[in-house]
């Protein structure tokens, strides 16, 4: 008997629903072709968007760039996953969203009291400075590293490292020197992801 039970993930803004908590086992276990598979449905989405599966220690196992908006509607059989802890991560233009999930025994088990939602930093360049937001509501840390590798590709120079603590509303600029030509490259690192922009200068 063919029976999968669609997990509806709603990308609400609202932090609220984060809190509303069950685990939802979703699991086809077919014993006979040696399936566990789990059907995520994820409303409103754009092309470009990324949804990913990665286990605890922030290793990507599977990667996908959503082809066409509206619903992203996939059925994943996660046979070859050992036993273990894992989520699924959907990434937007300025948000991520985190669903966890377990494998144990040919069942997989979504947490839905512990999913998260945690706004990405953002950055951007005008001439010679560095603009940064971020909207942390869970009071993160945010780890930044701006790199420099001059016009010639010589190898790169860290010309700023701090890390911003217990603070909601991130705002930061940083100035650059207008002599030093090159490429540079952001490092934000929060919630166990890293994110990197590059620009030149």
């Amino acid at each position: 008997m063919n029976k999968v039970l669609k997990l509806s993930l709603g990308l609400l803004v609202m932090v609220t629903s984060m809190t509303s908590g069950y685990a939802n086992t979703i699991t086809k276990n077919d014993n006979e072709k040696g399936k566990i598979e789990v059907t995520l449905t994820l409303e409103d989405v754009k092309a470009g968007q990324l949804v990913l599966i990665k286990d605890m220690s922030g290793l990507t196992i599977y990667k996908e760039a959503i082809k066409k908006a509206g619903v992203y509607n996939n059925t994943f059989n996660l046979k070859s996953l050992p036993d273990g802890a894992y989520y699924f991560e959907h990434i937007k233009d300025y948000q991520v969203k985190m669903i966890p999930f377990t494998v144990k025994y040919k069942k997989a088990t979504v947490y839905r009291a512990n999913e998260k939602v945690f706004f990405k930093p953002v950055v951007r360049t005008e001439n010679n400075m560095i603009y940064l937001t971020q909207l942390a509501l869970d009071k993160k840390d945010l780890k930044v590293s701006i790199y420099y590798t001059d016009k010639f590709g010589f190898e790169s120079e860290l010309v700023l490292s701090e890390t911003i603590k217990d603070t909601v509303n991130i705002e930061r600029i940083y100035g650059l020197s207008a002599n030093k030509k090159g490429e540079y490259k952001v490092v934000l690192s929060t919630n166990g992801e890293e994110f990197v922009e590059y620009f030149n200068l």
